[in-house]
C-alpha cells in the first residue's frame, strides 16, 4: 500500500505520495487558487541526461533528453493565467526526485503550482483528478509520455497498453479530447505529441515520416522549420494527410500563447504565423 505522504519542495512546488493525500491536495488548492489551465503528464520524469540516436547512415549522435519539456512544456511559460502541474512517476529514488526537483525548481513561473505525485496506479490517478478538477476541456490536457527506447517484449505491451486503457477512461468524460500520446524516439517527432482520441485519422504515417526525415534528416520537428516541412508536403499526391496530421499534434518545445485555449495544435501555429 502506498504511503500517504504530503511535504511542499518549495512554495509552489509539492511531493504527494497516496492517492488520499494527492485528493486532499487537489481539492484545497483548485479550490484556493481557481486555476484557468491544468496539465497532466505521466511518466515525464528525468532520468538520465541525454540519449542516443542513429541517423541513416549509421552514425551516432547524442542527444539531449526533453524530460524537463515533458514536465513543464514551452508553450505553458509564456502564460499569466494561473496555471496547475501535475507529474505522476516513480520518485522512489531520493537522487531522481531531487533532480527532478531541481528541474522543475528553474523551470516554474510564479504563476505555476507543481505537484509531483510519487505512485504507479494510473487508473485511480487519473480518477482522482477527473473528479476533482473543474475546468473547461480547452484548459486542460493529460499527456502520456511511458516509451522506451529500446523494449523488450514486455515493455512494448505496456507502452502499447497504457494509452488505450487512459483512453477508454476519458471517453465517458468530457475530457475525452484533451488526452495525447508522445510519439517517443522518433528522432523528428521527439517533441510532438499527438491528440489520442482522434489517432485512427493519423493515416499515411509512413509517408509522413520519410517526408520529414527527407526534409529533416534527423532534426526535430519544431515552429522554425514546419513552414518548410509544410511546403514540402503542399508538392505531394494527396497532401491534405499531412495537414490532418498538423490538427492533431502539438509541439512541447515551441511557445505560442492563446489565452482561451492550453495549447495550439501545429496547424493552429502555422495559421497564426
Amino acid at each position: 500500500m502506498e504511503k500517504n505522504i504530503h511535504y511542499a519542495l518549495d512554495k509552489n512546488i509539492d511531493y504527494v505520495s497516496g492517492i488520499d493525500t494527492l485528493e486532499t491536495l487537489l481539492k484545497k488548492v483548485c479550490q484556493e487558487k481557481e486555476y484557468t489551465f491544468i496539465y497532466v503528464s505521466i511518466g515525464s520524469k528525468w532520468n538520465e541526461a541525454v540519449y542516443q540516436i542513429k541517423d541513416n547512415y549509421g552514425k551516432t549522435h547524442m542527444r539531449r533528453t526533453n524530460s524537463h519539456l515533458q514536465m513543464l512544456p514551452n508553450f505553458l511559460k509564456d502564460k499569466t493565467e494561473k496555471i496547475l502541474i501535475l507529474c505522476m512517476d516513480d520518485f522512489q529514488d531520493s537522487n531522481h526526485r531531487m533532480n527532478n526537483f531541481s528541474i522543475v525548481q528553474r523551470e516554474i513561473t510564479d504563476d505555476m503550482d507543481f505537484i509531483f505525485y510519487d505512485g504507479n496506479k494510473i487508473k485511480e490517478f487519473i480518477n482522482v483528478v477527473v473528479k476533482t478538477i473543474q475546468i473547461p476541456p480547452d484548459q486542460f490536457m493529460i499527456v502520456n509520455y511511458i516509451r522506451f527506447l529500446r523494449p523488450n517484449d514486455f515493455e512494448y505491451s505496456v507502452e502499447e497498453s497504457i494509452p488505450d486503457n487512459i483512453d477508454r477512461m476519458l471517453q465517458s468524460t468530457m475530457y475525452k479530447d484533451c488526452f495525447y500520446q508522445w510519439f517517443g524516439y522518433q528522432p523528428n517527432l521527439y517533441n510532438i505529441i499527438y491528440k489520442y482520441n482522434n489517432y485512427r485519422e493519423l493515416f499515411r504515417f509512413s509517408d509522413i515520416i520519410f517526408g520529414l526525415n527527407k526534409v529533416l534528416g534527423i532534426e526535430t520537428l519544431d515552429l522554425q522549420n514546419l513552414h518548410d516541412v509544410y511546403e514540402f508536403y503542399k508538392t505531394q499526391t494527396h497532401y491534405l494527410y499531412f495537414e490532418t496530421f498538423l490538427k492533431n499534434t502539438v509541439d512541447i518545445s515551441s511557445y505560442f500563447s492563446k489565452k482561451t485555449k492550453i495549447c495550439l495544435s501545429l496547424m493552429e501555429s502555422l495559421e497564426n504565423e
